[in-house]
């Protein structure tokens, strides 16, 4: 038994529609990456945090380039946090032009395209400076 004053926390990656988009010639999406519903069981304690908008995504990578860089000036923070920004964005453009030239719904390809980045590229970039 789990003691009183113990208590399990997790998380998981949304699942947003159909995240596995599929064309006629194969997957778009390895199968160990498919995000699935969670069971109906959890929906009920499920939240929701959403994902960070442009602007949060900035404030975050200034933070942390901030805290993991104290040598770096604030001139080169922003320029940093700048082109790891439009980097990010530039990703989440090209997946989006890329399903859709293979037939994928505009919308759909929208939604898919938004999770092609994550923190963990921005934590590359970080383990890279260091």
């Amino acid at each position: 038994p789990i003691p009183e004053n113990m208590f399990v926390v997790a998380a998981c990656n949304p699942h947003r529609g159909n995240s596995l988009v599929s064309h006629e010639q194969g997957r778009w999406v390895k199968e160990s990456y498919y995000v699935r519903p969670l069971h109906p069981t959890l929906q009920l304690i499920m939240w929701d945090y959403g994902s960070l908008d442009k602007d949060q995504e900035g404030d975050y990578i200034n933070a942390k380039m901030k805290m993991l860089h104290r040598t770096m000036s604030n001139l080169e923070i922003a320029g940093l946090t700048d082109l790891i920004i439009e980097s990010q964005e530039a990703m989440r453009c090209y997946a989006e032009q890329l399903l859709q030239s293979h037939g994928v719904p505009s919308e759909e390809a929208k939604i898919a395209s938004h999770s092609c980045v994550s923190q963990r590229d921005i934590q590359r970039v970080f383990t890279l400076l260091e």
